[in-house]
């Protein structure tokens, strides 16, 4: 990441796509100009490449999912700055891989027992992770369908039917 009187500094920490906006922001020293529905999710690394530590950039976690929510052949992936733990989640398969001692991903750790603590944790980490994604999920469809009745009282228009259509595996 360069910019004008940028340093050349490498980053220690585990930084994502999503730091990309709030940092570019940071440059610019521009305030979000509107109010988001969602916050970012992404924090500025710019003090990172000044060579600040930075507490929030320490025990994060990053998630990546392949696929949509209740697509077919799903996999995910969740991420901390020491190990990357990876779901399919059809066919139950887990990984897991210690970056540290592993960086280029090669020994898949799962099946030892050196590692069974951090399996654990990050078992607990996805399913509460996944809760929280299908509550979000749940409150956001609610509320658009709960809009779009609305605009139909508001333009005067009545319906005796009414058809949610899903394009998923369930």
């Amino acid at each position: 990441f360069n910019y004008p009187g940028s340093k050349l500094n490498k980053i220690k920490k585990q930084v994502s796509s999503e730091d990309i906006l709030p940092s570019i922001l940071d440059v610019l020293k521009i305030e979000v100009p509107y109010r988001k529905s969602l916050p970012f999710f992404g924090h500025s690394f710019i003090p990172l490449i000044e060579g600040k530590e930075v507490k929030k950039f320490n025990d994060r976690i990053i998630r990546s999912d392949a696929r949509f929510y209740m697509q077919k052949e799903r996999i995910t992936s969740l991420r901390t700055n020491e190990f990357k733990f990876i779901i399919s989640h059809e066919c139950k398969r887990i990984e897991l891989y210690d970056l540290k001692n592993d960086p280029k991903e090669i020994d898949d750790c799962f099946d030892n027992i050196k590692y069974k603590k951090e399996i654990d944790w990050f078992i607990k980490k996805f399913e509460h992770n996944e809760s929280t994604a299908v509550d979000f999920l749940k409150c956001n469809l609610r509320k658009k369908i709960n809009e779009s009745l609305l605009n139909l009282e508001n333009i005067n228009k009545t319906t005796n039917e009414c058809y949610l259509i899903n394009f998923s595996q369930s």
